[in-house]
């Protein structure tokens, strides 16, 4: 059971009140200093390394994927946190329940279905402090007194959102519906709300939640289910993955999604955007554990691409939006004062989307239910598609910015050399006329020069008068063809 949650500043655009871990975000997703949240979590983490840094059997995926996630103070984008239950006690408010390990360890009943949790075996913090986002993960075993749990998961509602966000008083009955049941002769409950507002209230001056319901991955290990028909397990699987209003009438006509997926005769699984039900077959010495851990990596890294690429999306869609307007409105001489400022976002803007296309993953595993199951996940949330709408978005402001700024540099340039053409006729004049009066002043003197034979020898005044009309000559023959 996965619940994604934003990270939030006092000071930068992601502000909000403290108090309350499901308050509106106001402004925008930005780069953030996780310090101090890093420090909460690492107070209440496992200090030992022999807890994996994602819950996962990794032998099932290529060797990158266990270096993806990486464990608390390693170099890597993806932080991982392995939570001591002990040390997540309640908070003010909430005195009634003991610490998180104490409260589920005999188990509870999920609503007033007939299903029982065994105890939560495991909470994992994974943090992405360069995008901004974050996942709490709860791992837990159910059984049931039913004969199938998948049929009791078709009639209970406790993973259905309860109105978190829309400030609904709930009444008692309906909040046990929603609620881990710990004793049934007592309305004592806690839901998932109260959970992580009793247990992670510190984190309210640093995280938002911004979904009304988890994101949940069903493991069942069962001969029976899998193996009925294609559309029985549609419709079981609707009900228990879309957890849709059950008092709410229907439609008569068959559901055509989700999807049945089947690897062999030992595996199916669908999706939905809520969560993901994968069924499998099991020998005698495993338990359902061990479809978890199968899939999980997979699962995860799917929601967190999708995040990151929402998260990139809802950052940078409003600068985008106006950066295009200015565009459109504004001629190109009034863009040259910003045009720098915009340039270097734009850059920013691809490098980051550059990042994320080359982190992208399209395959991670040997195995073909768990590399079919990851491309299919990956389909649900359009991964793909939005990358290349992404990478579409900043090409296209580029290029509109590009044209712009090209036909404003044409224009400089024009200008430019008209500038110098002119200056270049000037001075030419100005030559021109300095030469007229040379040569004037040249004609003036040569008749009185030739004709004094008293005072110069003959050769002397002709060499004297043919030397620099040669020389002249030979000048405006050099550059004539030189400009050839």
């Amino acid at each position: 059971m996965v619940m994604p949650f934003q990270l939030i500043t006092k000071n930068g655009n992601n502000q909000a009140s403290a108090g309350n871990l499901f308050d509106e975000v106001t402004g925008q997703q930005h780069h953030v200093s996780a310090n101090d949240f890093l420090e909460m979590l690492s107070k209440w983490s496992v200090q030992s390394k022999k807890y994996p840094a994602i819950p996962g059997d990794f032998s099932k995926y290529y060797g990158f994927m266990r270096n993806h996630f990486g464990n608390a103070g390693d170099s890597s984008e993806l932080i991982v946190f392995q939570l001591d239950t002990t040390k997540l006690i309640p908070a003010p408010g909430f005195e009634s329940f003991k610490n998180m390990q104490a409260q589920f360890s005999k188990g509870a009943w999920l609503g007033q279905s007939e299903i029982r949790m065994n105890e939560m075996n495991e909470v994992h913090a994974l943090l992405n402090p360069t995008a901004g986002f974050g996942f709490f993960i709860f791992g837990f075993e159910c059984n049931s007194s039913e004969n199938n749990i998948s049929d009791a998961l078709t009639q209970t509602v406790f993973f259905r959102n309860i109105g978190w966000r829309r400030n609904q008083k709930l009444g008692v009955n309906q909040i046990q519906k929603n609620a881990w049941i710990f004793d049934r002769d007592s309305k004592f409950g806690m839901t998932m709300y109260q959970a992580l507002q009793c247990y992670f209230a510190e984190l309210s001056d640093c995280i938002r939640f911004y979904q009304d319901r988890a994101t949940v991955m069903y493991s069942v290990a069962s001969v029976g289910v899998g193996s009925k028909s294609d559309a029985q397990l549609c419709e079981q699987a609707y009900e228990i993955i879309r957890v849709p209003d059950r008092n709410a009438p229907r439609f008569d006509q068959p559901l055509t999604e989700p999807t049945i997926h089947r690897v062999g005769r030992n595996v199916a699984f669908t999706a939905l955007n809520e969560g993901a039900l994968i069924i499998e077959t099991i020998n005698e010495t495993a338990g359902t554990n061990a479809i978890a851990k199968k899939y999980f990596p997979a699962f995860i890294l799917t929601l967190i691409q999708s995040e990151s690429l929402r998260s990139f999306h809802q950052s940078n869609y409003d600068y985008l939006l106006n950066t295009m307007q200015s565009i459109a409105y504004h001629d190109a001489s009034e863009l040259t004062g910003q045009n720098e400022a915009i340039f270097n976002k734009m850059e920013i803007l691809r490098n980051r989307l550059l990042i994320l296309q080359l982190k992208h993953i399209s395959s991670v595993s040997h195995l073909r239910e768990v590399e079919l199951f990851f491309n299919q996940f990956q389909k649900l949330f359009a991964v793909e598609k939005m990358l290349m709408e992404n990478d579409q978005c900043i090409r296209e402001v580029y290029n509109l910015l590009e044209v712009r700024r090209n036909k404003e540099i044409e224009r400089i340039e024009k200008e430019k050399a008209e500038r110098d053409e002119r200056r270049s006729n000037i001075i030419n004049t100005i030559l021109g006329a300095i030469g007229c009066l040379g040569l004037f002043s040249f004609l003036k003197d040569v008749i009185p020069f030739y004709e004094d034979d008293k005072t110069y020898e003959a050769w002397y005044r002709f060499i004297s008068i043919c030397l620099p009309v040669l020389v002249m000559a030979y000048i405006v023959r050099l550059v004539f063809y030189s400009k050839k």
